[in-house]
């Protein structure tokens, strides 16, 4: 009666470790699984903050490019209106030359029209 007492509390205790290591399983298997879903998440975060510096690096460097382009447009700006007031200089100065010809040569037929009167 004694042993099968013994028998009975050893194989209940055979049965609660077998329980418990399984628990132990059952929760380092679950521990590893979050542990794998963390470190794929991380990778997945690794990988959008890696394209998010590359798109920042684009655009900053698209942002150079256009304020080089904006700088070049100003100064041939600069250049045509600098070449449109010298033109528009040239210009009055051949107006006023071929005025001031005109009117010496309209003067001249004034002159000889009146020696004719």
């Amino acid at each position: 009666r004694e042993v099968a007492k013994l028998e009975e509390e050893a194989w209940k205790l055979k049965e609660e470790h077998a329980k418990t290591l399984l628990q132990a399983r059952e929760e380092a298997a679950a521990e590893r699984k979050i542990a794998e879903e963390s470190r794929t998440e991380l990778h997945k975060s690794h990988d959008l903050a890696r394209d998010k510096a590359a798109d920042h690096t684009l655009l900053v460097e698209k942002a150079e490019e256009l304020v080089r382009q904006l700088a070049t447009m100003e100064n041939e700006v600069s250049s045509y209106r600098t070449l449109l007031d010298r033109e528009r200089f040239h210009r009055r100065e051949l107006e006023k030359k071929f005025e001031e010809q005109e009117l010496k040569r309209l003067n001249s037929v004034v002159d000889d029209h009146r020696q004719i009167v």
